[in-house]
């Protein structure tokens, strides 16, 4: 059952725009994150930041919305990670084959020229 309560965040204010911190990118406007959005190394990482201007608040609002919102918020970040993971590991088997190929073209010219020098003896 959904509730109309103060939902416990945090306001975040960075000394400097675009500055990044816990997986968010941070403004001089500020933004409130839920609490429940959050683990706890994220809010420890994000207290203890000198780059951050960082005060307890509470926003009116559902809680099991909020909840939502963190796990879907949590579920892109980790498919982002993933994706990223993914294309890095598709540039290194494009790179790896690339190598492979230069290296068999190598031998390759190798070999024939080995071949041509013993044709003329």
């Amino acid at each position: 059952m959904s509730k109309s309560n103060p939902i416990p965040a945090i306001f975040i204010k960075a000394k400097h725009n675009g500055y990044r911190r816990a997986g968010f990118t941070h403004t001089r406007e500020g933004m409130g994150i839920a609490l429940s959005a959050l683990t706890e190394e994220q809010i420890d990482l994000l207290r203890k930041d000198p780059h951050l201007l960082v005060e307890d608040c509470t926003f009116e609002g559902n809680e099991d919305l909020a909840r939502q919102e963190a796990e879907r918020a949590e579920a892109d970040r980790i498919a982002a990670e993933q994706a990223r993971a993914g294309q890095i590991a598709a540039e290194e088997l494009a790179a790896a084959e690339k190598a492979a190929a230069e290296k068999a073209a190598a031998d390759k010219a190798a070999a024939d020229k080995a071949a041509v020098g013993k044709k003329a003896k």
